[in-house]
């Protein structure tokens, strides 16, 4: 008879390859039985349906765990790449566009003091041209 062989479950599976280690030590006491020529035809049974093959048992949960990790192109592995890229540091991603628009500051403006609509309208000329100088608001596109 032959003995099926228990998948190595990675380290990096977890909380599911703990409790999987756990498993896996009993099954490894039922295989030391088999072996032995110790084990009951339940043990073989037990040992068998619990390791399973491609389609179930520990064989298929770790071979599905690891397709859920994946690695660089797929995966959890991808997902958490893509992420740390999309967050960025200093030079590159989200932290760097909040950088910059902390930069963003338009200069100061004194307060109006205008009482004439020409006055207003030079004041509120003056705030425009600040906020377009510090990039809070898109430049005038030239008239053609």
């Amino acid at each position: 008879m032959t003995v099926p062989t228990i998948p190595v479950i990675p380290a990096k599976m977890g909380e599911a390859g703990a409790h999987q280690e756990q498993l896996y030590a009993i099954l490894s006491a039922i295989k030391a039985n088999v072996e032995a020529g110790t084990a009951s035809s339940l043990e073989i049974q037990a040992l068998q349906t619990a390791v399973g093959d491609e389609t179930e048992g520990l064989v298929k949960d770790v071979a599905d765990l690891q397709t859920a990790v994946g690695d660089e192109t797929d995966g959890l592995v991808k997902d958490v790449a893509d992420l740390k890229t999309a967050v960025g540091d200093e030079t590159a991603g989200i932290v760097k566009d909040i950088n910059d628009l902390q930069a963003k500051v338009a200069a100061n403006q004194a307060e109006s003091t205008a009482t004439e609509f020409d006055e207003l309208l030079e004041d509120f000329n003056t705030l425009l041209a600040s906020l377009k100088a510090a990039g809070l608001m898109v430049a005038d596109t030239p008239a053609e």
